[in-house]
Order: structure tokens, then C-alpha cells, then sequence
């Protein structure tokens, strides 16, 4: 996968100043852009709402961490960051969900998906950090663990982590692409991933009823 993320670091004050075009120009100021953080929390929430649909009432557990990981990922689009109180309570919040669902194993569960989807970020965030943020690698180990909870095994675990980033990457090309940058916020493409991979793992295998 290409890298498609800046940083704000001290080292580079072109990163910092591409950082801050790349946010004004998907919104221009206006009120989505400002509205971003609720809006995805409210994603968030819809999501939990089509897990329900296709899982039964124990994917209601998901609803607080998907309504928090919106709300991030929104942040990450309207200022370019993602806020770590955010990201540890996205974490919580899902560790707490996988316990309740299937105790101990849903904490293995949990941790497995954190490690698959957290992992190829954090390889190139120490490869490149210009190029991929560590905000970026928390996060996707936050919201990875709930795909480790939907997940059948270690093997389909790895599969959905894969499948999510393989989405995430082909949002953040789009969205590079619309705003003529080659560079985007990776948080918003990492939400929607992590969403469509939910929904299609709880859809065809229903792992919650």
C-alpha cells in the first residue's frame, strides 16, 4: 500500500503547511467541515444500528466505540489530528465490549485485531513518519480490535484487517484525488474500512447472534 498520510512533525515545516491545505480544502471553512466530529459520530451510531440489524441485540455493545471512533475520525478531518483521549476511550470502550461478549476470549479476540490492523500501519509509520502518522497506527489498533471480535479465527481475523485497509486505502485515494492532494487525513478512510468490513463480516456470518 502507498503511503497517503502527513504528519504534523517538527521536522518538517512543508509537512505542516501541506497538512493545513489538505483540511482547508475539503471544506473551505464551512459548516460540514466544522460539523465533521458529530457527523461521524452519527455515522458511527448508524453503523451500530446496521450491526444490530444483521447481528442480533449483541452488537449494541459496539454502538459507544463506533459513535467515539466517528466522532475521532471526524476530528481527524475538520484539524488533521486524531485526539488521543478519543482513541484510548475508542479502545476501552471495545476492550469492554469484547469481555462482555465473550470474556476472556473476547479480549484475545480484541488484541488479535488491534495487532493485525495496527501492525502494517506501524510499519510504515517507522519506515516513513512524514508519510504515515502515529496518530494513524493507534487508531487503527483501537477500532482494528472490534474487527478481532467479529473475527472466527486468528486466519479470519487477519482477512478482515486486510479487507479494511484494502478499503480504507482505496477511500483515501479517492479522497486524495478529489481534493488534488497526495496527501489526505487517513482516520475518516480507516473509520469507513473498519464500518464495511463490520457490517459485511456480521452480514454474511452473523458472529453476534
Amino acid at each position: 500500500m502507498t503511503p497517503i498520510r502527513s504528519t504534523f512533525s517538527p521536522m518538517s515545516t512543508t509537512t505542516s503547511r501541506d497538512d493545513v491545505r489538505i483540511v482547508d480544502s475539503f471544506g473551505d471553512g464551512g459548516k460540514p467541515i466544522r460539523r465533521a466530529p458529530m457527523l461521524g459520530a452519527v455515522a458511527g451510531l448508524a453503523a451500530a444500528g446496521l450491526l444490530t440489524s444483521f447481528g442480533g441485540t449483541t452488537a449494541l455493545w459496539f454502538a459507544s466505540a463506533l459513535v467515539a471512533a466517528g466522532a475521532a475520525a471526524g476530528d481527524d478531518l475538520r484539524r488533521g489530528r486524531l485526539p488521543d483521549r478519543l482513541v484510548a476511550l475508542i479502545a476501552v470502550l471495545g476492550l469492554t465490549a469484547a469481555v462482555i461478549i465473550d470474556g476472556a476470549g473476547g479480549a484475545i479476540a480484541f488484541l488479535t485485531g488491534a495487532l493485525a490492523l495496527g501492525a502494517p500501519l506501524l510499519a510504515f509509520h517507522l519506515a516513513s513518519p512524514c508519510s504515515m502518522a502515529f496518530g494513524d497506527v493507534k487508531y487503527a489498533a483501537a477500532i482494528g480490535g472490534l474487527l478481532g471480535i467479529v473475527g472466527i479465527d486468528v486466519g479470519d481475523r487477519l482477512f478482515l484487517a486486510m479487507t479494511a485497509l484494502t478499503v480504507a486505502s482505496a477511500a483515501a485515494v479517492l479522497g486524495a484525488v478529489a481534493v488534488r492532494s497526495r496527501q489526505v487525513p487517513f482516520g475518516p478512510s480507516l473509520f469507513l474500512g473498519t464500518c464495511v468490513t463490520l457490517v459485511f463480516a456480521v452480514a454474511t456470518r452473523s458472529p453476534l447472534a
